[in-house]
């Protein structure tokens, strides 16, 4: 199989990895792998004929995706399924129900239409629809922005994964102050960008590890761990600033309280607010 892939050379341990490949990308039994047209299209998506890296690809999903830019009914048919799947993921980041639609129908012309439809991105190198998740959040994000609207992520249990209460220092810290940091607090959280927050959320209310942030949102787990470690400086600069602005304190006497509270706080709330 490997005169199919251009520019492979020949051998046992390669035509072992096609052959697995071929037989696995049957697992969406929509229609039968042909070998001719499926194998320079996985190669068009994986580059250089590696072994390792072939076995590991996402063989059904790449058939799937290639049933589909050729307009094959069922695999349209699975495209809708994949594409109803994700609509909460869609209403998460604030869309409404015709918002919903409208982003979906933008998905699949953007996927489905055109001389390169989007569908031709995919690599193989993770699940499809998990992959059009990430493709259709980021949309949703765009088209919200647009109009003008800011996501609208649970922010109350943003605040209260990430805030936990601290009564037990009342007589270290006064009602009025820990009222005061509470509601700087969420103004912080709704201060920040988009990504940001739901990055937070992502992490500290859905309990997400950074492995599976990163590949929700199709990068390495190092560009995760930055992105997040972005989200909570930012939410501590924002969180100064608003208490701040309440208290017409300065700067300096707004740290001083914040290290206090951050003191009295669990290790993930130290660590946000604790530089």
């Amino acid at each position: 199989m490997s005169e199919y892939w251009p520019g492979a050379v020949a051998s046992a341990e390669l035509e072992a990895a096609l052959a697995d490949l071929v037989s696995r990308a049957q697992a969406w039994a929509g229609r039968p792998v042909v070998a001719e047209r499926f194998i320079p299209w996985v190669a068009a998506r994986l580059g250089a004929p590696e072994p390792a890296v072939i076995r590991a690809a996402f063989a059904s999903d790449l058939h799937l995706a290639l049933a589909c830019t050729e307009r094959d009914r069922g695999a349209l048919e699975d495209f809708e399924a994949a594409l109803a799947a994700i609509r909460p993921a869609i209403a998460a980041v604030g869309a409404g129900a015709s918002d919903t639609d409208e982003i979906l129908q933008r998905l699949r012309v953007q996927m489905l239409v055109g001389e390169r439809p989007g569908l031709l991105a995919y690599g193989g190198r993770g699940d499809l629809r998990a992959w059009l998740r990430v493709v259709a959040v980021r949309e949703a994000v765009r088209v919200l922005g647009e109009r003008g609207r800011s996501q609208a992520i649970d922010d109350t249990r943003l605040l209260e994964a990430m805030l936990p209460e601290i009564d037990a220092e009342r007589e270290v810290i006064s009602s009025e102050l820990r009222a005061q940091f509470r509601a700087a607090f969420e103004e912080g959280i709704r201060a920040i960008a988009s990504l940001d927050r739901l990055l937070l959320r992502q992490h500290s209310v859905d309990d997400l590890s950074i492995d599976q942030i990163g590949a929700l949102h199709g990068v390495h787990r190092a560009t995760a761990a930055r992105w997040i470690e972005r989200a909570r400086v930012e939410l501590a600069v924002a969180t100064e600033r608003a208490l701040q602005r309440r208290l017409s304190a300065s700067a300096e006497d707004v740290r001083s309280l914040m290290r206090l509270i951050a003191s009295r706080m669990d290790a993930s709330i130290q660590r946000l607010l604790g530089d």
